[in-house]
């Protein structure tokens, strides 16, 4: 049987490594929005035949959640939407197949280096990451000076034009459109979500803060209230190579 083929730069599965791009499924990157584009990812990590994957550019801008209330990861309404409408639209029938449904642990707060409060853990064949995977795999950010053309290493990422269009131009009902950072030579650099609340939901606050990846590629901590409308998304996936 001929082995299922991500092609890595024209280089086979067998091939791929850390610290790869591979392209699998494809998303609307253009204004237009009818696009079938391959997405492109980084491999976060490869444990034998498993590639844990995170995209290279913010797919789109979504709310963490479309209330300003106290909500986790589990219940949130971008966990839906990229499980829902994400999975569906970016990935076949042959590439569902191979996406593995992730455990995904340690949802709640972050503050310190540790991990607090009750949030509940899920099963989930596309999410964001948490605040330890980025500074494991990216590292706490660099600083402003240190140059823009490292996102890979950094933590800081870069926005398709589709992911920056006003969300009615997506036919959605919302008014989330992107953030931008004004520095030219960022040019298109944007916010991205996490799944960690943020600290400032620890307290009596009636709303919920989430935490999120700044401009620069640094973790912020304490987070942005749930309806923000100006973050992006940066889905992560892992993929079966023998599927």
């Amino acid at each position: 049987m001929k082995k299922k083929i991500i092609f890595v730069r024209n280089t086979q599965y067998d091939q791929v490594k850390t610290g790869d791009t591979v392209y699998f499924g494809t998303y609307p990157v253009t204004a237009k929005g009818n696009d079938l584009t391959p997405i492109s990812w980084f491999v976060l990590e490869k444990n034998q035949d498993k590639l844990f994957l995170i995209s290279v550019k913010i797919l789109d801008c979504l709310m963490f959640h479309d209330k300003p209330e106290k909500v986790d990861w589990r219940k949130s309404e971008i966990r839906e939407w990229l499980n829902g409408h994400f999975y569906n639209t970016a990935f076949n029938g042959s590439e569902k197949g191979m996406i593995i449904p992730a455990a995904n642990t340690q949802n709640g707060h972050f503050k310190n280096g540790v991990y607090t409060g009750n949030s509940p853990d899920t099963t989930d064949k596309v999410f964001l990451p948490n605040v330890g995977e980025v500074i494991k795999f990216f590292g706490k950010g660099k600083d402003v000076n240190s140059g823009f053309s490292t996102p890979k290493d950094s933590g800081r990422a870069f926005s398709t034009t589709f992911a920056r269009l006003p969300a009615k131009k997506k036919q959605r009902q919302d008014e989330c459109k992107l953030g931008i950072y004004g520095d030219p030579e960022a040019r298109n650099a944007a916010r991205w979500w996490l799944r960690n609340l943020g600290n400032n939901a620890e307290g009596k606050d009636d709303y919920s803060a989430v935490s999120f990846v700044d401009y620069y590629g640094n973790v912020d901590e304490y987070g942005a209230p749930s309806d923000f409308c100006v973050c992006g998304v940066r889905p992560c996936i892992v993929v079966n190579l023998s599927k």
